[in-house]
């Protein structure tokens, strides 16, 4: 089988991120598995081969074009490597992708560059791959089903197109008016480094504290983060602060639209409070991060914002401006117009459950984001087996937040064990 020689566009949200690459910043994410024994590096090899043939997008290197940035497939086998920082790296050096995928004793790692897919796109080709090197390895027959393809199948087109032109193109939208939100501050751990506090939770436990709140999960910790980050708010001297404090929350476009995209398709809702005049329970700020949540959730105003975006680039003056140029602006408005309106960061891939085959020799699963430009850190929320584990990376030396999280979930009775970890 050989390479697609076609280029394909970068999607619509992918745009961002190559506009503010720089050798100090990339907007990375990592998925990591534990498997049961030591991995074998020269299976899980023939794994990726295999598996990079199925999604010929992670065969492909960006490239900058006279007016926009495109995945340009290459004749590259990609390989494993050993376990390296979650921090900006050398696409060269790994042929050009995108992405690079590590071993290390029985962990597996893969981290992403967001320009070549989100989350969905990011779990559905590691998935397949832990399959792909269960078959290999142990002959496992596993079912290919929700994020698990057969590498022995055809590309189909439908896993290569833009989603949101195919579903928001030709539409009229609208930005949504947001509020400066509050940062944390404080010291910098080092130009491109990264701490993270990985706090393993007990499932059962916090799905019972839940639901005594009738809420989510996700609901839960959301409001469970902003009600830590309310205590460091109300201990920050800074006078100038500011009193907005959300939260950003990613939305996978697929579970709304029939798109079978690879590539980015996700969104996201800003969830938060102001403290000008007020402090919440946690009662409350669940009750707002719900209301908040469904309000957002409706089809109509998630369009909006979306199609204002595909609007903006399909309109003829800025199709026609150079991308040097257009780099610049892109920058400056996301700069402004997006890091400027969250105060952090939480991402949830919901329950990791493996299908026979795979569940027998896979111990857990869980993910990290990368440093973040504009904020303190960010954070990660992965259930598997009778464990949730919540991520949360920073790149300040302050814990502040995390402890007080840590705090709240001990206040709550929820039991959990932490333990922090030199990511970059």
């Amino acid at each position: 089988m050989k390479t697609p020689k076609a280029e394909l566009r970068l999607d619509n949200a992918a745009n961002i991120y190559p506009a503010s690459l720089t050798k100090h910043y990339a907007s990375l994410f990592r998925l990591h598995m534990v498997f049961v024994e030591d991995i074998d590096v020269e299976i899980m090899n023939h794994a990726l081969e295999n598996v990079s043939w199925r999604i010929p997008t992670f065969r492909c290197r960006l490239k900058a074009g006279a007016f926009w940035w495109y995945l340009k497939p290459v004749d590259f086998v990609p390989k494993v490597h050993k376990l390296s920082g979650l921090k900006v790296f050398d696409f060269i050096k790994y042929g050009g992708l995108l992405y690079k995928v590590m071993v290390d004793g029985k962990g597996l790692y893969m981290d992403v560059f967001h320009a070549l897919t989100d989350g969905g796109g990011g779990l559905t080709f590691f998935l397949t791959m832990a399959a792909e090197y269960c078959r290999l390895k142990y002959g496992s027959e596993v079912p290919y089903e929700g994020f698990i393809l057969d590498p022995r199948d055809a590309p189909r087109k439908e896993e290569l197109e833009d989603g949101f032109k195919t579903v928001f193109g030709g539409r009229h939208g609208k930005l949504e008016k947001n509020d400066i939100a509050y940062h944390i501050e404080g010291a910098d751990v080092g130009w491109d480094g990264l701490v993270g506090t990985h706090i393993v939770i007990d499932s059962k436990r916090l799905r019972e504290v839940a639901k005594s709140y009738d809420s989510t999960v996700t609901e839960f910790l959301t409001a469970a983060l902003l009600h830590s980050l309310q205590y460091v708010h109300a201990n920050d001297r800074n006078r100038r602060k500011k009193n907005v404090i959300k939260i950003s929350v990613p939305i996978d476009l697929r579970s709304f639209y029939k798109v079978r995209t690879l590539r980015n398709f996700s969104s996201y809702i800003n969830l938060g409070v102001d403290l000008q005049n007020k402090q919440y329970s946690l009662e409350g700020l669940i009750k707002e991060v719900e209301k908040q949540k469904a309000q957002g959730l409706i089809k109509e105003n998630m369009e909006e914002k979306i199609a204002a975006n595909v609007e903006l680039e399909e309109n003829l003056f800025v199709r026609a401006i150079p991308l040097f140029i257009k780099r610049i602006a892109i920058d400056i408005i996301c700069r402004n117009h997006g890091d400027k309106f969250v105060t952090y960061t939480l991402s949830n891939i919901g329950a990791m459950k493996f299908p026979a085959g795979m569940a027998e020799h896979i111990a857990e699963m869980d993910c990290w984001l990368g440093r973040q430009r504009g904020t303190s850190g960010a954070a990660t929320c992965a259930a598997c087996g009778d464990k949730v584990f919540l991520n949360l990376s920073r790149k300040i030396r302050s814990d502040v937040l995390e402890q007080r999280v840590v705090h709240l979930l001990r206040e709550l009775s929820i039991p959990c064990e932490v333990s922090e970890v030199k990511l970059a």
